[in-house]
């Protein structure tokens, strides 16, 4: 026995050289594996995903006679997240060439090259496949074919077509994002007044939204040969769009009271979010150099709607003690 093994002895040397061989492959583990996560996630742009699941619990219990199943709830959680992470992933790869014009849209080109164009398509076809069959076997088809149209809407009518050849394209593509309300609806058994009018709600808001966006990049639109609206019609045109679409939103607000969708409470609620909304766009516009406090403004308009007509149904909701 040599004096290394009488100081150690065979047990704690062993011991020490397993530990010695297991931090590398952990540092290796994090190194190559963490930086493709991160990646996949820009690219499936959770934000967008968020605020569609939220619309689509919105349909759901703005349907639903009573508060949904547990069984409802997760199943339309995972088709909707996987559906719409995989239609974000697929927009990457049919945008990518534009993307690389587009400065503010740097990070989001170098997570693609760092994942690679094939692991993302086969990625976002696993995603959206997996959406439409769990929908069909699980919920039911009509959730499954809103979902399949939401996707082809988007992906097929909006973002390889119309995107790259017309500014109206900002018309047809806020389609697809209004129908999250429906598939929530659909999921708990029927499409009604409610959802629809939450859908046509979603619809308007995207308008000023995307303006906002379209605006504040209009020079990286138009390097990237993207025919935004304010770039073809101009800037007095959008701000039209922007206030009426805006203003819409109000009388609209009111409906969910006359279609017994909401209580009083929650619909002044919608009014004074939707007047302080209107009054921001007003302002952000006349500024001219304000947009991105419209656009932040549009994302604190939705939350807020979606989580008091969310917070107002679970409250009066019976609940039954099924799920």
């Amino acid at each position: 026995m040599n004096a290394e093994e009488r100081f150690n002895g065979p047990g704690i040397k062993y011991t020490v050289e397993a530990k010695a061989t297991a931090i590398p492959v952990a540092q290796l583990a994090s190194v190559i594996v963490w930086p493709q996560v991160k990646a996949l996630l820009l690219l499936a742009k959770p934000g967008i995903v968020v605020a569609e699941l939220a619309a689509a619990l919105a349909g759901l219990l703005l349907t639903a006679a009573v508060l949904p199943t547990a069984n409802q709830f997760l199943l339309l959680v995972i088709t909707v997240t996987l559906a719409a992470g995989g239609a974000a992933l697929a927009n990457g790869l049919l945008d990518a060439e534009r993307d690389r014009q587009m400065p503010r849209l740097a990070a989001r080109c170098q997570a693609l090259k760092l994942v690679g164009e094939k692991t993302v398509f086969c990625l976002a076809s696993l995603l959206m496949m997996t959406s439409l069959v769990l929908a069909a076997l699980y919920l039911n088809w009509l959730t499954a074919l809103l979902l399949g149209m939401a996707i082809v809407a988007y992906l097929g009518f909006y973002t390889a077509w119309l995107k790259r050849t017309s500014p109206l394209a900002l018309l047809v593509g806020a389609i697809p994002g209004a129908l999250p309300p429906l598939i929530g609806a659909a999921a708990a058994g029927s499409i009604t007044n409610s959802s629809l009018l939450l859908a046509v709600s979603i619809y308007l808001w995207q308008l000023p939204h995307f303006c906002f966006l379209a605006l504040q990049y209009q020079e990286q639109y138009r390097l990237a040969g993207v025919p935004v609206f304010p770039d073809v019609y101009g800037q007095h045109r959008t701000n039209c769009l922007i206030l009426l679409s805006s203003a819409s939103l109000i009388p609209v607000a009111l409906l969910f009271r006359l279609l017994g969708s909401a209580s009083l409470l929650c619909v002044l609620v919608l009014l004074f979010t939707g007047i302080a909304w209107l009054a921001c766009n007003l302002w952000a516009v006349q500024q001219r150099s304000r947009y991105r406090h419209g656009f932040l403004a549009s994302l604190v308009y939705v939350v807020v709607v979606l989580a008091a007509l969310m917070l107002d149904v679970i409250v009066r909701t019976p609940w039954l003690g099924d799920v």
